[in-house]
């Protein structure tokens, strides 16, 4: 069975791990991206707080490693709180006002006609995190 190697996106911005960096070293290797929503959110001091951000994250992954690249992403997601050097700690998908939210990403998992593979990182309660991504998508009537 053949081993893949995803090298992650990063939290902190003094970390290696940018979406640029992940990219390019998946362009260079074998490797498939990690795409740590959380991690994005953070490194990039709050951007991710509307559709528009996604997209452009997407549009990015589909443009350098193609199409079957993205539909079959590896993702974590979960609410995160940062600080002006990046992550500082997972939050949890029930809290009110935190983000990113899972709702901006949703309607692009159909849009892209993806099946990514989903991994919730909520604090404290991945399993209410994964079964709120299941519901969301459920109702699109992507799953």
């Amino acid at each position: 069975m053949p081993l893949t190697i995803l090298p992650e996106t990063m939290g902190k911005i003094s970390q290696l791990g940018s979406l640029n960096e992940v990219i390019t070293i998946c362009e260079n290797t074998e490797c498939k991206p990690c795409i740590d929503f959380g991690h994005l959110h953070a490194r990039n001091l709050g951007t991710l707080k509307d559709e528009k951000n996604f997209k452009n994250i997407l549009t990015q992954i589909e443009k350098r490693l193609g199409n079957s690249t993205l539909k079959n992403l590896h993702c974590h997601f979960y609410p995160v709180e940062y600080t002006e050097k990046g992550e500082k700690r997972h939050r949890a998908v029930m809290e009110k006002n935190v983000f990113p939210q899972f709702k901006h990403f949703a309607n692009l998992i159909k849009e892209f006609k993806m099946h990514p593979t989903l991994i919730s990182e909520s604090r404290d309660s991945q399993d209410i995190g994964a079964l709120n991504m299941k519901k969301t998508m459920s109702k699109l009537n992507w799953i």
